[in-house]
This record gives structure tokens, C-alpha cells and sequence, in this order.
């Protein structure tokens, strides 16, 4: 096993697992209306999954403005690296999802194209180097995320170099907004995460509400008296 792989398989190892209702992790059959008729792990594990500060600029306006977003890398590993999925989601905009998948073949004729000197690999941590070192005041490192406005409507990830008169691409990924259904799918999970949370807190709050008032009755009176309003 190589080095940059025995890294991947710890971060693997010690990344908090996706859950396994995520619509990322599974494989999703359909029918002809839209229903889910057959469900299975595909496989995916989460090595990174942070909120980002980037850039996104529109391709035929050019004008550009700052964003933060969910950046997710997954990957799936058997003997080797078998893919690596890339996942940009926006939680003010639940329908914005978009996803750039390699497997080797893929990355051969990018890293041909780039003329990079990293293997399929190392190219997941490069990423992950490269997105924290763009959120230093002081990075030399410049991704912008630029939206195609094509007929696929396509985005591209730009990673640049700042150097002192001039700024060098290092690579490019092409993301293509998801499927629809994968894309409901994740709404609707995304959704049910944020309802649990709720309940979650609004239990805790009713249990904390009980203990105050049962052994503090007078805090608990003063914390629930309405308070005075003012005369004029």
C-alpha cells in the first residue's frame, strides 16, 4: 500500500462516519414513477466535510462574489482507490448540489492535460491542502468556483496560485449539478437532520424547563414573569 493511501484509509478511519440514511452513501434504484424500489451502500466514506468561503464568479458576466458553502470529499477504497466524489451543497439553498466524480481513467487524462505530478491517490489530499490553505488571510492558494451557464450548466473549480506578478492554475475539476432525484432525496434527508435537531433541543429545553421549576421555584417564577412594560 502506498504512503498517500495509507493516508487516505486513516482519515477513513478516523473521519466521523457519514450516516447511513445520507443519500451519499447509497445506491438508489428507481422506478418508472420516481419511487425508490431498491436501496444499498455504495461503498463512499467521508475524509473531509467543512464549510468553505469561496469564491464564485458567473462566466458571462464575469462578476464574482463570495459564498460559503459545504464541501464534502468521499471516497471509495477496495485494494486501491477506486473513486473519489466531490460535493458542493448550499444550506441557504437546499436545491443547489453539485458533485465531480473521478476514477482513474478520468484523472489519467486530467493529470495528461494538467501535466500534474501527483498519482490518483495523492490527489484527494492535494484538494484538502489546497481548500484549507484558500481560507488563510495570507494563502497564496485561489479557488473560484465558476458557473458555466452552459446548456449542462456545468461549474468549474479553478485552483490557482498567486505568485507576485502573476497567478498559475494548478488544475481544474468540472462539477454538473446532480441528478434531480438524488437531489430530492438529499432535500428531503437534509430536512428530516434539521426536524430531529429541533426536537432534539426543544426536549432538552422542556427538561431543563421541569428541573428549574422543581428546584427553584422562585428562579423559575422570576424567569417566566412577564416582564413590566413601560407607561408613557
Amino acid at each position: 500500500m502506498s504512503d498517500s493511501l495509507e493516508l487516505l484509509q486513516k482519515l477513513v478511519d478516523s473521519f466521523p462516519r457519514l450516516n447511513a440514511n445520507d443519500p451519499s452513501t447509497q445506491d438508489k434504484e428507481h422506478d418508472e414513477n420516481g419511487n425508490i424500489v431498491k436501496v444499498r451502500p455504495n461503498g463512499f466514506s467521508c475524509i473531509f466535510n467543512k464549510e468553505l468561503n469561496l469564491e464564485f464568479r458567473n462566466f458571462e458576466t464575469q462578476e464574482s462574489t463570495s459564498r460559503i458553502v459545504n464541501f464534502r470529499i468521499l471516497v471509495k477504497i477496495g485494494s486501491s482507490l477506486e473513486q473519489i466524489r466531490f460535493e458542493v451543497m448550499d444550506d441557504a439553498d437546499l436545491y443547489y448540489f453539485f458533485e465531480a466524480i473521478f476514477d482513474q481513467e478520468l484523472f489519467n487524462e486530467m493529470r495528461e492535460k494538467d501535466q500534474l505530478t501527483i498519482d490518483f491517490s495523492e490527489f484527494p489530499l492535494e484538494v484538502i491542502n489546497l481548500l484549507q490553505d484558500c481560507q488563510k488571510n495570507d494563502s497564496e492558494t485561489q479557488i473560484t468556483f465558476v458557473e458555466e451557464n452552459d446548456e449542462a450548466k456545468s461549474a468549474t473549480m479553478e485552483f490557482l496560485q498567486i505568485l507576485e506578478l502573476k497567478a498559475v492554475e494548478i488544475f481544474k475539476i468540472r462539477f454538473i449539478p446532480s441528478d434531480p432525484l438524488f437531489v430530492q432525496d438529499q432535500v428531503q434527508y437534509r430536512f428530516d437532520q434539521i426536524n430531529k435537531q429541533l426536537a432534539y433541543k426543544k426536549a432538552y429545553l422542556t427538561e431543563f424547563d421541569k428541573q428549574i421549576q422543581s428546584k427553584n421555584p422562585i428562579l423559575y417564577k422570576a424567569l417566566t414573569k412577564s416582564p413590566r412594560t413601560l407607561r408613557k
